[in-house]
């Protein structure tokens, strides 16, 4: 299958306080998935276009979460390696008084040892992350 786009980049599980409190409030937490690579892919294929999402995720519970969320958005996940060794990354937003601010919990994890991902092809251009694979602009 060709696409129209290929998006690179790690995706997270993402926990974040049910009601906008600090995180040493304590409470229930939601959790969802982010990443800006996935975002972007999630989103373009919402409008139509053919999109893959490559990365790494840990072979847990956290990383078929983020696997299933996105390729359920339309998204082929076929290019995303799973790493028996490795957990999935994870990231709490901490809302507070004057912003929010984010704690990430990735040393170690999946992506984090990507090294080279299976992109190649003349009309490949990465950017940011995400590499357009037709000559045309988004």
């Amino acid at each position: 299958m060709g696409y129209d786009v290929v998006c690179v980049g790690e995706s997270m599980a993402l926990l974040t306080p049910d009601l906008p409190r600090p995180l040493r409030a304590g409470g229930a937490m939601r959790l969802d998935v982010a990443g800006a690579e996935s975002n972007v892919a999630m989103n373009l294929a919402g409008l139509g276009l053919r999109l893959a999402w490559c990365s790494r995720v840990g072979a847990d519970p956290l990383g078929e979460l983020v696997t299933t969320r996105i390729g359920a958005a339309g998204v082929d996940v076929s290019l995303v390696e799973v790493d028996p060794t490795a957990s999935t990354g994870v990231f709490f937003k901490d809302p507070g008084p004057h912003g929010t601010n984010v704690h990430y919990y990735r040393r170690g994890s999946a992506a984090a040892a990507m090294d080279r991902m299976p992109l190649s092809g003349p009309s490949s251009s990465p950017a940011c992350g995400v590499a357009s694979t037709s000559r045309r602009s988004l």
